[in-house]
């Protein structure tokens, strides 16, 4: 029998999502969530967006125990975090959403509510925190570990070895060299080259990646 699952957010990341999702037999999509009263009634790709965040403890007590959140990230984390957050804190369990089309080793670690797309690549001894997304055609090499709620953008390579942070976002086609440690709550520029370590909290750019100014975006 299929899980019946509920989504946070209704913009695009969430449609990407539901093209995942319809991949995995394993779980149904009841509906979705989104705090713009506008969107109310409408549907998405067949699901219904039934109302706001509100409606989480009501659909608790109907049955549905599981969620994903639809909300992607750039800079600013903090509105998946705190959805996520919110939803466990009402009791609903974290889909793991993984694209059949991705290889992921099995002998990588993938955390509870991450999200993995299509050609990904996530290699032997890498490990994923938990609603970390994995975006369109990353690689994760080899011995990896990716902080809770990070964000590995699409088409971004990182090397054996490399720690990112709790909440960090390491933007599309950007290069991390082997060994580099990125902080927690860091932003890695758009197609940046990463050859030395990235402090808590910085925003890098360019090739070779350089400090460009403090991410106060973070919690």
């Amino acid at each position: 029998m299929a899980i019946p699952l509920i989504g946070l957010g209704a913009g695009g990341h969430a449609r990407v999502v539901l093209d995942v999702l319809g991949f995995l037999p394993q779980y149904e999509v009841k509906g979705l969530l989104d705090p713009n009263p506008a969107l109310a009634g409408q549907t998405w790709q067949g699901i219904p967006i039934l109302g706001g965040d509100d409606l989480l403890p009501v659909l608790k007590a109907q049955g549905i125990g599981h969620f994903f959140v639809g909300v992607g990230s750039v800079a600013d984390l903090r509105p998946r975090r705190k959805l996520y957050e919110m939803a466990c804190t009402a009791g609903l369990e974290p889909a793991m959403i993984v694209h059949p089309g991705a290889y992921v080793s099995a002998a990588a670690v993938v955390g509870r509510g991450a999200t993995v797309m299509v050609r990904t690549v996530i290699n032997s001894g890498a490990c994923l925190g938990e609603n970390v997304i994995v975006n369109t055609s990353a690689t994760i090499e080899h011995d990896c570990s990716i902080g809770a709620h990070a964000h590995i953008a699409t088409g971004a390579v990182l090397a054996g070895g490399v720690t990112v942070g709790e909440g960090t976002h390491v933007g599309v086609g950007a290069v991390v060299r082997q060994g580099i440690c990125i902080g927690a709550g860091c932003v890695v520029g758009a197609g940046a080259v990463v050859v030395k370590d990235v402090a808590d909290g910085m925003v890098v750019v360019g090739n070779p990646a350089h400090p460009l100014v403090k991410n106060t975006l973070v919690s």
